[in-house]
Order: C-alpha cells, then structure tokens, then sequence
C-alpha cells in the first residue's frame, strides 16, 4: 500500500459530516483518512486484517466531543444504533453496560426505549462528560474496556460499538467482557466490515483489526459466546437518495447477495456460554 494517502469524497463528507483529514491523522469511522505510511496485512486468521504502522500511531486520546457531535448525524450510526437497540431489545429489569460509550448516543436511545439500568464506560473524560451531559439517567464513569471496574455476572447485556477493532488482543477483551455478563446474558458487537468496498472511507491509525462476519464468529465463539445473528448495515440504504426509492426498489437491493454482504458495518449478537 505504500505511504498513499486516500481522499474521501467530497459528497460523502458532506452527507456524513465529516471532517477532512488534518496533519495529526484521522479518527474513527468514517472521518478520518488513511494515517500516512499505515500498512496492512493479513493476519493468520482468515478474514481479518491487522493494521501496523512505521511509527508510533496516532493515540486514541485524539477522539474529542467535536468528533462524536458530528457523527451523531452520520446515517450509518443511526442505522447501526436502530439495529443494535432490536438486537438488545430493551426491558425495564434490564443491567445494560456500553462499553466505549462515546457520545451516549446509544444510551439515550436504550433509555428512552425502556431500559431501567444503564451504565455507560469510556476511556475519555470527554467522552464521558459528554454523555453524562446527555443521559442524566444513566451511570457514567471513565475505565479500560480490557479490564472493566465491574463484578462478575453483573449485567445482563453488554454492547461495544466500533471498539473491538482497536486491540490487538481480541480474545482477552472478549473474555473480560464475558466476565461481567450473567450467564446467557448477551453480548452486541459493531464494528467495520472488511468487505466494505471503500475501505478507504473508514480507515484508522488506532484500527488494529478488521473482521468479516465469519472471523468475528470465530473469535466469539473461543471466548465463550454463541453467535445468535450476524447484520450488515449498508450507508446506502440510509441515504437521503434512497429514502425517496420505492420499498419494492430497496427490498430488490437488500435481497442481492453483493449488496447485502458489502455493508460499511458489522453486527454480532451473541449468548453467552
């Protein structure tokens, strides 16, 4: 790959907010470009790209409230958070923890969908000052996603959105997170799509791997979890060009198996064991 940088393009930066690269790097999905001199290669496990980087990469700690503000009103993040909410199917009785909060976002989508107990964990202060600005209603606190301040069994479901793609060490955040969740509880995964065809569009110093939906079962399932359903969420179909298509023209699309399977993002969803 060279030291190539990409652009993304124009209207696609418009649509979703986002903001051109500058000299420090790029972000998280979708804003930023690709991190000058990144290189990328497959790991042993089918499916899955590990990312390195010539130099020291760019710190997590660049991720800032301007940032989740702006992809609040990405339409890829309101589809994946309107996915993520059925898959979690929130109940009163329900210990929910987001892991990388971000924004809150998700909690307040959680929350106003009638979860009684929410508890939202980010590495940033800002991030976390953000949310709480937002979620009055739930639990807030800053920690490490790789070794989480909660008990054992403690909440009934977990959810992480585009976070497990930035550790080397996937299986022992996976099994951390099993840890705090109860037996049968359930686990939500987002993350980006390795078989997205723009992968320009999402690349990230901080990405360490990139999963398709099968490796990303493989990896569940050695850490103790059972994949109930694995989704695709495709920007297109939530664009403002294909909110005006007719119902039978996207119900065409989403039945093609290229443009099903070659979404932006990836959801799992999985029990357990």
């Amino acid at each position: 790959m060279g030291s190539r940088r990409f652009a993304v393009p124009r209207r696609y930066r418009q649509s979703h907010n986002i903001r051109p690269q500058g000299p420090r790097g790029g972000r998280c999905t979708p804003r930023s470009g690709r991190h000058r001199g990144a290189r990328g290669r497959r790991d042993g496990q089918r499916g899955a790209r590990r990312v390195t980087f010539p130099g020291a990469a760019p710190s997590v700690s660049d991720y800032d409230a301007l940032y989740y503000v702006k992809r609040q009103a990405s339409p890829t993040l309101l589809a994946e958070i309107a996915s993520v909410t059925d898959l979690l199917d929130p109940q009163p009785s329900d210990q929910i923890l987001e892991v990388g909060c971000g924004g809150g976002a998700l909690l307040s989508r959680l929350i106003s969908h009638g979860s009684g107990n929410v508890v939202g964990l980010d590495w940033l202060d800002a991030s976390v000052d953000l949310a709480r600005q937002r979620n009055s209603r739930a639990a807030l606190l800053r920690g490490d996603a790789r070794a989480l301040p909660f008990a054992e069994g403690q909440f009934n479901k977990v959810v992480a959105q585009h976070l497990i793609e930035h550790f080397d060490d996937t299986e022992q955040v996976l099994v951390e997170w099993r840890r705090v969740l109860k037996r049968n509880g359930v686990l939500v995964i987002v993350t980006p799509n390795i078989a997205f065809p723009h992968q320009q569009w999402f690349e990230d110093p901080t990405h360490r791997r990139i999963f398709s939906a099968a490796d990303l079962r493989v990896q569940l399932n050695r850490a103790g979890y059972l994949v109930r359903e694995t989704r695709i969420i495709n920007p297109y179909v939530g664009s403002l060009s294909f909110q005006f298509a007719a119902a039978r023209y996207l119900q065409f699309l989403r039945r093609l198996p290229w443009f099903g399977a070659h979404g932006m993002s990836l959801i799992a969803s999985a029990v357990r064991l």
